[in-house]
């Protein structure tokens, strides 16, 4: 390499006389592209004489060479060996689930009754799982788990946004955020925790079927109970002594009304007061109403079921319907001053506080005479023992308690409504002896 110059700065005096031809250690040495170095003076006469040539130096962009190299990446299943699931879907839930978390898609491979087998779609990636029925169970455990990805996990990012949100994955991210909780966020909020946690977009349809769907993972389905009910009454009489139930199917032998008596309510009603509270309550499953409300065709069947025992409205239920026809005046007022009018004891105080009702509220007064019996309504003139039951308050709070259960279908509603009702048994059982 031949020597232009060299600088003495910084340099030490072996250096300084070093002999011609050889280069000092800390002589300044160019490189410019490909071509030979060439070592130059760092004096201001040399740079000067540089800068006079009008020869300027520029470094050259390097050239950046892309790594073959790619990271592996856990897949977030966090799965081992011989885990085992209750049955197939619930490992399909896991699996689809953790594949919209971590922004990964997969193909199947096999999937049958005894074997669930998935792989990713892409050349080289050794990510993939095997799942196996046990044999004579439902119950799925997994047989083979490589969790490592070995593809590019950027190029994943975006693969949620072609992807579809079913009510299937709805349910199976609000069990887990939810578990075991039948009241979960409304649609609307689902839609928004969906695209945070999983980043797919789902419509509101999606998010109330997906809401839907993971009640009935809990519950069973409508259909289901529909199925059983009458194995599952025939167990109830058997089990529990005394017990009466009756299913009454429409001629199409499709399913009407459902009667039940426990054999305890049997007996306890044998020496209480002989009064029967009738109210509606309202499913709130796919099929809605499963008790008739109060109407002229319930009225009749009492009639014909008890042919001696007489009927009475609720008075605070009659009381909203006649302050509704009440004008020009405080309806709260009508409604309280009607009640009163109903629990007098005596005919005198009742003609008394009547007329004077009358007189003020003439609309709300028409409405009773031209829709209802005084009998049905008024202490003083029914005809039978009222006892000091007017109102149905106390179906209402049953409705209150078991407002949680009115979401089920039909067999675990009635496993609820029937838990509740040993449970006061029992209660009631400990006093008496105590």
């Amino acid at each position: 390499m031949p020597i232009v110059d060299q600088s003495s700065v910084g340099m030490n005096f072996e250096n300084q006389h070093a002999k011609d031809g050889e280069i000092g250690p800390n002589a300044i040495v160019v490189y410019v592209g490909k071509e030979k170095a060439v070592e130059g003076d760092s004096n201001k006469e040399g740079e000067a004489e540089s800068r006079d040539e009008g020869d300027e130096y520029t470094e050259p962009r390097p050239v950046v060479e892309p790594c073959k190299y790619i990271e592996p990446w856990d897949d977030g299943l966090d799965l081992t060996k011989l885990q085992e699931f209750p049955n197939k879907k619930a490992l399909q839930d896991v699996v689809d689930r953790a594949s919209f978390s971590n922004f990964f898609s997969f193909e199947i491979v096999k999937s049958d009754k005894v074997r669930y087998v998935v792989k990713r779609p892409k050349e080289g990636c050794n990510w993939g799982l095997r799942g196996g029925r046990i044999r004579d169970t439902d119950i799925f455990s997994i047989r083979r788990h490589n969790k490592m990805h070995t593809c590019s996990l950027a190029s994943q990012i975006s693969s949620n946004s072609k992807r579809q949100g079913t009510p299937q994955l709805v349910a199976s991210l609000l069990h887990g955020d939810y578990p075991g909780q039948m009241e979960t966020p409304p649609p609307k909020i689902i839609m928004d925790l969906v695209k945070t946690k999983l980043g797919v977009d789902i419509s509101y349809s999606t998010a109330l079927r997906g809401k839907n769907q993971a009640v009935t993972d809990l519950k069973g389905s409508p259909e289901e109970s529909y199925k059983m009910l009458r194995c599952y009454l025939h167990m109830l009489e058997k089990v529990n002594h005394g017990t009466r139930s009756y299913v009454h199917c429409n001629e199409n032998n499709k399913f009407m009304y459902l009667f039940i008596a426990l054999g305890a309510s049997i007996e306890g009603f044998k020496v209480m007061r002989k009064v029967i509270t009738m109210d509606a309550t309202f499913l709130k499953n796919e099929y809605k109403v499963f008790m008739t409300d109060r109407n002229t065709s319930l009225i009749k069947a009492i009639a014909n079921v008890y042919p001696l025992a007489h009927h009475g409205f609720c008075i605070w239920h009659l009381s909203q319907n006649v302050k509704g026809y009440a004008r020009n005046v405080n309806k709260d007022v009508v409604a309280w001053r009607f009640m009163e009018c109903s629990r007098f004891y005596t005919v005198a105080e009742f003609n008394i506080a009547y007329a004077s009702f009358t007189t003020r509220y003439p609309s709300a007064a028409k409405y009773l005479e031209e829709s209802t019996q005084k009998e049905r309504w008024a202490r003083c003139v029914f005809p039978g023992d009222r006892y000091n039951l007017d109102t149905s308050n106390c179906v209402e709070s049953l409705n209150s308690v078991f407002k949680d259960a009115r979401r089920y279908s039909l067999i675990p509603m009635l496993d609820a409504i029937l838990q509740k009702f040993s449970e006061w048994f029992n209660e009631h059982r400990k006093e008496a002896v105590s």
